[in-house]
């Protein structure tokens, strides 16, 4: 059977589990029992009950649409286990949204009636009620996964409006900003092929969305940029979309942090220690396979799936030394075939694997060999694996790399995506107010650091924010250390845990400078020790903070500490 074949054949079972899955819910939670759900019944603490309204479209139906991230209030309610941090209304076992009203019965049969609208609205006949749905108060991404569940499948299956936003630039759908999520449903709904089930039609979008990530005829690829820049979730996140369940995701991914002291023997094999021979009363010393090589063994033996091995921090180790001789097997020309073109190399330990396998009898050479990848001790990797790896440049640039290393990966640069802060901040379950000025304060002191504006069309950020950082600093005021040096999105979304901390729902200049003070001082120092001396940090540390802050000193005395609020984004 043919890889192409094969992926059909999966695509094929992956539609009819989703099929399943999808009437499975239909029956446990059918629409014209819904006014008859309980508080108990949509959301529980109950130990070995998972059967209850908010488990299942959060993480029972995964594969139908991820709603992860935020916080429980997403559902309006919630039966809480530790005490909620967060502002809300809250007794001794549910906390609410401030917005349902003050006690939980009165909260839940507000949210159980905006639930049936959204129902009601997403099952009608002749066609969904869009706008209807858009203007529910319900949290966004759960409220489209309810309309989606009782749509009849005339809903695309993704819920968050940054990765709609997404999907359209990567499909080359041009869309004005300021669009609703109905919006873009019924755009790409209207563009959906009538003889084509949703279920295929969404892959197809996934495919254009992750274009970036391996395939077969590019299957190494290095996710690299600022600390923070999402790489690895980036990455966690197309995996677990293709493998949603945990069993699942064990049996096709691989994933290891590399160090300074991982080694040849951690990726490929070694000889290791394992126990005491109590025969000999000496240690005992086995060849035991890497995880790379694990890996290899496994997608041999099945060829119509793929496996993914994931090397996070991979600049982290010395590579040239871990690879070895298998370096040239990764690349997509020397891939093996064991049906067709074989390429296989003989490897540092290949003779003590012959030696194994010829001390052993039949039935265990049989058992072993399920262990190794060839009897005659060479190694190849398989046309089905997939390499991701990610770093972090600024501990160890690309120009680093041995050449050789370098040109069998396709490079995919991340930067800093002010959209995703902009999310964080507009979230709908607990807005942050001051979004906008926050997102061109972070924005201002990437530029400081790295001498570089950031793009409009990549970033996430508009044109008019982008004029208030140019405004409020110079180039030539900037320290131009290179966007390596920038702080990624994930960094200032921690502007959230500072305000939730203080109970607050506006970012104010104290929060930011908690902020600094907490997770950016201690980066920032240990970047500007490699290119300041000692007795200047303390003075870049203070251009810093005040430009992040969006104060500068006052003009008329230049030698004070005062400082005028210039958050406008107004020029000196």
């Amino acid at each position: 059977m043919s890889e192409d074949q094969a992926n059909i054949n999966s695509e094929s079972k992956k539609q009819n589990q989703n099929d399943v899955l999808y009437g499975d819910f239909q029956k446990k939670f059918p629409k014209d029992k819904l006014r008859e759900l309980t508080l108990e019944e949509y959301t529980n603490l109950k130990e070995n009950d998972d059967d209850y309204f908010c488990r299942w479209v959060e993480q029972k139906l995964k594969s139908l649409g991820e709603i992860r991230g935020s916080n429980s209030l997403k559902f309006g309610i919630y039966r809480y286990n530790e005490f909620p941090k967060i502002k809300c209304q809250h007794d001794e076992m549910y906390a609410w949204r401030d917005d349902f009203g003050d006690n939980a019965k009165d909260a839940f049969e507000k949210i159980k009636q905006k639930l049936i609208e959204v129902v009601e609205a997403a099952s009608q006949k002749d066609c969904v009620n869009y706008e209807s749905i858009e203007k529910n108060p319900l949290s966004e991404m759960f409220k489209w996964k309810i309309a989606f569940l009782y749509s009849d499948r005339r809903l695309v299956p993704i819920y968050s409006k940054k990765m709609l936003l997404d999907i359209l630039k990567k499909c080359d759908i041009s869309i004005p900003q300021g669009k609703t999520v109905a919006e873009i449903q019924k755009l790409l709904i209207e563009k959906k092929p009538s003889d084509e089930d949703i279920w295929k039609y969404t892959d197809s979008i996934w495919e254009k969305y992750y274009s970036e990530f391996p395939t077969k005829e590019s299957p190494n690829v290095i996710f690299y940029g600022a600390p923070g820049t999402g790489k690895t979730y980036k990455v966690n996140e197309y995996l677990r979309t293709k493998y949603p369940d945990e069993k699942s995701f064990e049996e096709h991914v691989s994933w290891v942090q590399f160090h300074p002291n991982y080694s040849y023997e951690d990726f490929i094999e070694g000889i290791k220690p394992l126990g005491i021979d109590k025969k000999t009363n000496s240690i005992k010393l086995e060849l035991v396979n890497g995880h790379f090589k694990d890996i290899c063994i496994k997608a041999k033996h099945n060829p119509n799936n793929e496996y993914y091995f994931v090397a996070d921090e991979i600049n982290r180790a010395n590579l040239s030394a871990v690879f070895g001789e298998t370096l040239s097997l990764i690349e997509a020309s020397y891939r093996d075939d064991p049906n067709g073109e074989r390429h296989l190399l003989k490897k540092q330990y290949s003779e003590v694997e012959k030696n194994i396998h010829s001390e052993k009898s039949a039935e265990q050479s049989n058992s072993y060999n399920v262990k190794c990848y060839e009897s005659d001790g060479r190694f190849g990797v398989p046309q089905n694996i997939r390499f991701i790896g990610m770093m972090n440049d600024v501990d160890k640039s690309i120009d680093a790399f041995d050449l050789a290393l370098r040109r069998r990966f396709k490079w995919i640069r991340t930067d800093c995506n002010y959209g995703v802060i902009q999310d964080e901040c507009d979230n709908g379950d607990s807005i942050l107010e001051g979004g906008d000025d926050f997102i061109i304060a972070c924005a201002r002191l990437n530029y400081f650091i790295s001498g570089i504006i950031p793009s409009a069309d990549t970033q996430g950020i508009d044109e008019e924010k982008i004029k208030k950082v140019k405004d409020f600093i110079k180039k030539e005021d900037c320290l131009s250390l290179g966007s390596s040096y920038e702080f990624g999105h994930s960094i200032y979304m921690k502007i959230r845990n500072v305000c939730e901390s203080k109970q607050s729902k506006k970012i104010r200049n104290e929060d930011k400078t908690d902020l600094f003070d907490q997770y950016l001082l201690p980066t920032l120092k240990e970047y500007l020790r490699s290119y300041f001396p000692e007795e200047d940090l303390g003075i870049k540390i203070d251009e810093a903070k005040t430009i992040f802050l969006g104060t500068k000193k006052k003009k008329n005395n230049p030698n004070s500490s005062a400082t005028e609020d210039l958050t406008d984004g107004q020029p000196e």
